[in-house]
C-alpha cells in the first residue's frame, strides 16, 4: 500500500489567467477546487494507476475539511484522520501563463497542540502496518514540532518500511534527512532563505543534492530552471532533461514527479527508472489544464518517457 502523510492539507482554490498586472482587474480563462497539500495531489495520481492508497490528514473541524475528505474517498482513497479545532486551510493558487508561474495565497490554518500531536502520530503508527512505500509533504501545521518528518521517518524503519519519500523546507527539510529517507526533494522555492543560495543552474542543483546527501539522505532529486531534475546518490549523479513544446502548467507537477517515482518503486524498478517515469508523468500533468481531474490514462504517459533525455555526469 502507498501511503501519503499530509499534516496540514489545503482545499486549492486555482485560478489560471491569461497574465498578473498588479492593481488591475483580472479575469480567470479557467478556475477549479482541488484537494490540495504535496501528500494529497501525490496520493490522488498514485491511486489512479491502480495502487492502494491511504491518504493520513490532519484537518480543521468543519464543513471544507469533511468536503475534502469526501473528495478524496470518491476518488477511492482510503483516509485516516485527526480533526483539530481550527478551519482547515484554504489555498489560493494564481497560474500566470505568461510567464509560466505560479503564485499561492495561503491562510493559517489549524493549529495542531501537543494532544493533536499525539493523536496523529498514533495514526500515523497505524497507517503504516501495510506500508509499501511512504510519501510525506508539505507544510505542518502552526504548533507542530519541526522534528514532525524526522519522527515518522524514524517510525516507518522501525517497521521495516524502507522507502520514506519526502519533500519540505527548512528544518523540517534538515530533521528529516538526518533520519535517512530514501529519497528527499528540498522544496526549490525557499532554498535561498536555508541554504543561502538559489538554484539558477545545474551546478547549483548537484550542490543542493550533495548537502542532502551528507545531511544523511540516501537519494536527493533537486529540480533547476523548472523542468529538468538532477538525482544525486551516493554513487553517482544523474540528470533528467526534457523536452517538451507548448504551454505547460507547472501546479501539481512537482508532486507529480513524486507520485511517478513511488509507483516505479511498487512496481520494482531502480531508483533510476523510478525517476524518468516520474519525469514522464510529470511531464503529462503539466499539460493538463486542471488537475481537479487527473483526466488521462496511465498508458498517455507513456508517450512522456521518449522526451526526457537522461546524462549520467562524470
Amino acid at each position: 500500500m502507498f501511503v501519503s502523510i499530509t499534516p496540514n492539507p489545503a482545499m486549492d482554490y486555482i485560478m489560471i489567467i491569461n497574465k498578473l498586472e498588479k492593481g488591475k482587474h483580472v479575469s480567470s480563462i479557467n478556475d477549479y477546487y482541488s484537494p490540495g497539500g504535496k501528500g494529497i495531489h501525490t496520493a490522488r495520481l498514485v491511486s489512479k494507476f491502480g495502487f492502494p492508497t491511504m491518504s493520513v490528514n490532519a484537518l480543521g473541524a468543519g464543513r471544507i475539511g469533511r468536503k475534502l475528505i469526501l473528495l478524496l474517498n470518491d476518488e477511492g482513497i482510503y483516509t485516516n484522520t485527526i480533526f483539530l479545532k481550527d478551519h482547515t486551510r484554504t489555498d489560493v493558487v494564481i497560474v500566470d501563463l505568461s510567464d509560466k508561474t505560479e503564485t499561492t495565497i495561503t491562510s493559517l490554518g489549524p493549529t495542531m497542540e501537543e494532544e493533536d500531536y499525539e493523536e496523529f502520530m498514533d495514526i500515523v503508527d497505524k497507517s503504516l502496518n501495510k506500508a509499501e512505500v511512504v510519501f510525506m509533504g508539505g507544510s505542518v501545521p502552526r504548533g507542530a514540532p519541526d522534528t514532525l518528518y524526522y519522527d515518522i521517518i524514524r517510525m516507518a524503519k522501525e517497521k521495516g518500511v524502507n522507502h520514506c519519500i519526502i519533500t519540505a523546507r527548512g528544518k523540517l527539510l534538515e530533521n528529516a534527512a538526518g533520519a535517512n529517507p530514501y529519497l528527499i526533494k528540498p522544496d526549490t522555492s525557499t532554498i535561498k532563505e536555508y541554504f543561502g543560495y538559489s538554484i539558477y543552474d545545474l551546478e547549483g542543483a548537484v550542490k543542493i543534492g550533495e548537502k542532502l546527501i551528507e545531511l544523511g539522505a540516501e537519494n536527493a532529486i533537486v529540480s533547476y530552471k523548472d523542468i529538468h531534475d538532477v538525482l544525486i546518490t551516493k554513487e553517482k549523479k544523474i540528470v533528467y532533461r526534457t523536452k517538451i513544446e507548448g504551454p505547460i502548467n507547472l501546479f501539481g507537477a512537482p508532486e507529480a514527479l513524486l507520485a511517478g517515482i513511488s509507483i516505479g518503486i511498487m512496481r520494482g524498478n531502480s531508483i533510476e527508472e523510478s525517476v524518468r517515469y516520474g519525469m514522464g508523468l510529470s511531464l503529462k500533468v503539466a499539460t493538463l489544464e486542471s488537475i481537479s481531474v487527473f483526466d488521462f490514462s496511465p498508458k498517455e504517459v507513456e508517450d512522456f518517457l521518449l522526451k526526457v533525455e537522461i546524462e549520467e555526469l562524470t
